[in-house]
């Protein structure tokens, strides 16, 4: 917040934590550097679109939808669960090298239940 209100003109604030993204273009902030956007592109341009023109009641909205997610692809180190994510969805195969090791059990649950939340998987 001390960046956003003391920055000069021109200079751009970008979110770097999906979870805090919505707050912070909320408050002035120009957008995200997002890990969910490889999962839920379509929704993270939505969000922050909505944002960029004012719509807070839209971008809350999705923002909220999406916090589950948000919050999962930092259980483990990223990219850990993202990678997991997206092996469920087909979008990858689920490899790893060290030093990346697969999810826990846990984490690995956990997403499969938020992405059939989302409507993502069956």
């Amino acid at each position: 917040m001390d960046i956003l209100r003391d920055r000069p003109p021109g200079f751009q604030v970008l979110s770097g934590d999906d979870a805090f993204a919505f707050a912070l273009m909320a408050l002035g902030g120009e957008g995200v550097i997002s890990v969910c956007a490889n999962q839920v592109p379509r929704e993270m341009h939505d969000m922050a679109a909505s944002c960029a023109r004012g719509d807070y009641a839209s971008a809350r909205k999705i923002h909220y939808r999406l916090l589950r997610l948000m919050n999962l692809n930092f259980e483990e180190s990223n990219p850990v669960p993202v990678k997991a994510a997206m092996a469920l969805l087909g979008l990858c195969e689920e490899s790893y090298r060290l030093p990346m090791c697969p999810p826990s059990d846990g984490t690995r649950v956990a997403m499969r239940a938020a992405l059939k939340e989302l409507e993502l998987l069956q």
